[in-house]
């Protein structure tokens, strides 16, 4: 029969990374103090929407920030999943927003809509981010979502079709 080690770790620790040699430098599994197993994964690793609800999705870019207007303009909600600002951002002014509404209007009653909602949870890490003058709202449209920890600066432009924070 083989022995096995094991290993005890002493300390404080808010959380450390278990990596194998072969695993995914865009996934990491760290163990919080809580001794939560967590799986974070980098979005700039991604071609698609992410559906994972169990996982931390961080992203540290505006490319990054695009990728995740993009899927829920195109109509993924991102429903539950968690999303993570992992650096300061500073917001161009052709940014499009995060979600989006739009309703057809004729006498004063609403015909059609085309809501296309954030219904993630995006920590902001209390991280910052700037708009350039004349960019849009960070969420056009969110419904049911989280929207935490986010440091703002600069202005962005509101109107009918594009409006939030």
């Amino acid at each position: 029969m083989a022995e096995s080690t094991v290993g005890l770790i002493a300390g404080n620790y808010s959380k450390f990374a278990v990596k194998s040699k072969d695993s995914n430098p865009a996934i990491h599994w760290l163990i919080t103090s809580s001794g939560k197993l967590e799986k974070e994964v980098l979005v700039s690793s991604l071609t698609a929407a992410p559906t994972d609800t169990n996982a931390v999705y961080k992203l540290s870019t505006v490319a990054d920030l695009s990728k995740i207007a993009d899927w829920v303009n195109r109509g993924s909600a991102l429903e539950n999943i968690r999303i993570k600002l992992t650096s300061d951002i500073t917001i161009p002014s052709d940014y499009v927003s995060i979600g989006s509404c739009t309703n057809t209007v004729e006498n004063g009653n609403y015909m059609d809509s085309s809501n296309k909602p954030f219904k993630g949870i995006f920590d902001g890490n209390n991280k910052t981010i700037t708009f350039e003058s004349s960019s849009s709202a960070l969420f056009g449209y969110a419904e049911s979502a989280e929207i935490s920890n986010i440091k703002t600066k600069g202005t962005f432009t509101a109107n009918t079709s594009k409006s939030g924070t």
